[in-house]
């Protein structure tokens, strides 16, 4: 399987997601070719015959492990350049539907102090981050805590929460704040599990304390596409709030939520990283004030 597979299948879902092309019917021969040969290394089918331009089963969940190969592979080589340079850049992932805000009050004041100070930002979803410090490509993540692995030492930055998602001219548009017991039956959508399977376990456990079982009718990829799903009128939607001023868009309210969960976000390195830069960064993270994200 070679990145070129990788990059040809999501061109291919692309194209078809937009109209531009069917899937089964793209003029790019190019891109079929690297396709079909994608398919027989895989031995799977990616796309349902029966429907030109949708995802089969196996397609769907192949999309956002191919997309995450390649943001790793994109981003491994930029860490790798910046350590040939030898800089003392560092690399700081973050959980862009958590901490997307409050990443800034940690790396803004740092730069601030040491204009030359060379810091990338890396956006995944919470998984990939930890592997991230494991693996050397993260030098430190900021993320909804807390976090269970052996030799990962964190310090909270502040707490954040969930948010609704919903749609303009829905009743509960223009309530001030929404109690969970008001979703009881209304359609929801949410993020898929394995996407953050905490966060997920945690909006479904509060549906229960309310007294319901959550009826959740789209499960989606990425916390994004739970507002293109809103806009689209499948359902209200439940996005940490950083979502909303991440990717906040036209036709979606954003509201809040009743006795809704809160969590730490929480800055994490390897205990073992000494690099004079990261302990900067650590130092005046700590010292910073954060709030509440909602």
């Amino acid at each position: 399987m070679e990145l070129r597979q990788l990059r040809a299948f999501l061109t291919v879902v692309e194209q078809a997601r937009a109209g531009r092309a069917q899937a089964g019917a793209t003029n790019d021969d190019d891109l079929q070719r690297e396709v079909r040969r994608l398919e027989r290394e895989l031995g799977v089918e990616l796309f349902d015959l029966a429907a030109p331009g949708r995802l089969s089963r196996s397609g769907s969940f192949f999309l956002d492990e191919a997309r995450r190969l390649i943001d790793r592979t994109e981003q491994a080589a930029a860490t790798t350049r910046r350590v040939a340079s030898d800089g003392p850049g560092l690399t700081v992932g973050y959980d862009a539907t958590a901490a997307a805000d409050i990443v800034a009050t940690v790396v803004d004041p740092l730069l601030d102090a040491a204009p030359d100070a060379s810091i990338g930002l890396v956006a995944e979803d919470r998984s990939a981050l930890i592997d991230g410090l494991f693996l050397g490509r993260l030098d430190a993540v900021v993320i909804r805590g807390p976090v269970h692995r052996r030799g990962v030492v964190a310090a909270p930055l502040g707490r954040a929460t969930i948010r609704l998602a919903v749609p303009v001219d829905h009743p509960l548009e223009h309530r001030p704040v929404v109690d969970l017991i008001d979703l009881a039956d209304e359609p929801l959508v949410i993020s898929a599990r394995r996407t953050d399977p905490a966060l997920f376990d945690e909006i479904v456990a509060a549906c229960h304390r309310s007294g319901f079982e959550p009826k959740v009718t789209t499960v989606v990829d990425r916390p994004e596409l739970v507002l293109t799903s809103v806009v689209c009128g499948q359902g209200i939607g439940i996005v940490p709030a950083a979502t909303m001023q991440t990717w906040g868009q036209s036709g979606v309210v954003s509201r809040p939520v009743a006795g809704a969960p809160v969590w730490d976000v929480i800055m994490a390195r390897l205990g073992s990283a000494t690099a004079p830069a990261l302990l900067e960064l650590w130092d005046r993270a700590m010292s910073g004030v954060h709030q509440v994200s909602s």
